[in-house]
């Protein structure tokens, strides 16, 4: 063989051995950040919400209960602000989220902090202290209608959706609306 052809097969070989590692990590970590989400999600139904973290212990609140169980928000206007500037206002009816820490039992003494979490993994960067929530609970709720109209395709099946008026975060509150809720994370 000559040496030319020689170094164009060490070449080819080299070029196929980078193109099969970079494909297995690749396919590692996609692998790797489908775990990591899931670990946010509880795989089934969309109607049920999981609440875990710093907790007494870890639930899983259905939409059935949200609605039949917890102090209600009946059709109250929550006004917002995006991150462009805009302001705008909905009509929303659910669960006060701190009537659902209370009546489970679920926070601990140092539970200090919430984050919200979709089914597709959405977070919002900066986390809610319990104290406002505590102090707001008619301002931070589990909605499942907006407008009058169900969140999801019928009348008792998900999606919920996080809400919390602009009064709470006056600069930039819509960021912790997180339509298709899966779980409520305690810190």
């Amino acid at each position: 063989m000559s040496e030319s052809k020689l170094k164009k097969s060490i070449n080819l070989t080299r070029r196929n051995i980078i193109v099969i590692l970079i494909l297995s990590i690749t396919v590692f970590l996609s692998i790797i950040l489908t775990l990591y989400n899931m670990q946010f999600v509880e795989q089934g139904s969309r109607d049920k919400i999981r609440i875990y973290g710093n907790v007494k212990r870890e639930v899983n609140i259905t939409l059935f209960e949200i609605k039949a169980e917890y102090q209600q928000v009946i059709n109250q206007k929550f006004d917002f602000i995006n991150d462009f500037g805009s302001v705008y206002d909905d009509y929303f009816t659910g669960a006060q989220v701190w009537d659902i820490f209370i009546q489970n039992d679920l926070l601990n003494a140092n539970s200090t902090q919430i984050r919200f979490y979709g089914y597709d993994g959405y977070t919002h960067t900066e986390a809610i202290n319990l104290s406002i929530i505590k102090n707001n609970p008619s301002l931070v709720i589990l909605a499942y209608e907006e407008n009058g109209i169900s969140l999801g395709p019928l009348p008792d099946d998900g999606p919920i959706k996080s809400v919390v008026n602009r009064s709470l975060y006056p600069t930039w509150n819509s960021r912790f609306s997180v339509r298709n809720l899966a779980a409520i994370v305690v810190y």
